[in-house]
């Protein structure tokens, strides 16, 4: 695959096709047409010459679970025993085509708090699908999740919702501009990164 200018390496067992004829496994020729646009998402990014790996199968993850609208089926955080993933495989009424991924997490939520995580993501899934842009977790969501994090103080509004979900403390909405110092700070914060097109500044344990 290619942009016209990026070259991806897209895997046939990754392809819609490949999706919809599980566990057959499609021939090249049915898995992609020359000329033929697709909605990927990147997995592995490429290094030392390699393309970039990219999938079909898109994710969209939240607290919870992780969301593939062409996923096909449900799959389990290693940390849930067999009596937990027994009783989170009756929560949802999927779609044939969609898939999810119960995290650790969705072992202690209820059933009310699955099916909201879920409607958001497919939300947010319908809208990427839609327009063809758009991203899975923002760089802020996959900070807090392997970090501890006390507060956070953002400048973007749909990061600063996502936050709100994993019940991060987020201290106030800056406004557009540059990130504003803490009062008798050097900086920010202890920590900072870009979250989408805005800012993010976050304190630490």
């Amino acid at each position: 695959m290619t942009t016209g200018e990026t070259t991806f390496f897209l895997p046939i067992a990754e392809t819609l096709k490949a999706l919809e004829a599980y566990p057959n496994v499609p021939a090249i020729g049915q898995a992609a047409v020359v000329g033929e646009k697709r909605l990927v998402q990147v997995t592995k990014e490429g290094i030392n010459g390699k393309h970039h790996k990219v999938t079909e199968n898109i994710r969209f993850g939240g607290r919870y679970i992780v969301y593939f609208p062409y996923g096909r089926r449900q799959l389990y955080s290693r940390k849930l025993d067999l009596v937990t993933q027994d009783r989170l495989s009756k929560v949802f009424d999927l779609e044939e085509s969609e898939g999810v991924l119960f995290r650790t997490e969705s072992g202690q939520a209820s059933p009310a708090d699955l099916q909201e995580e879920l409607d958001l993501l497919r939300t947010r899934a319908a809208d990427v699908i839609t327009e063809r842009r758009g991203q899975d977790e923002l760089l802020c969501e996959q900070f807090v999740r392997r970090h501890a994090v006390e507060s956070v103080m953002l400048n973007d509004k749909e990061a600063q919702d996502r936050l709100t979900r994993l019940e991060v403390n987020v201290e106030r909405h800056v406004g557009k501009g540059r990130m504003k110092k803490r009062p008798g700070s050097t900086g920010p914060s202890r920590s900072s990164a870009n979250a989408s097109s805005g800012s993010m500044a976050v304190r630490t344990s």
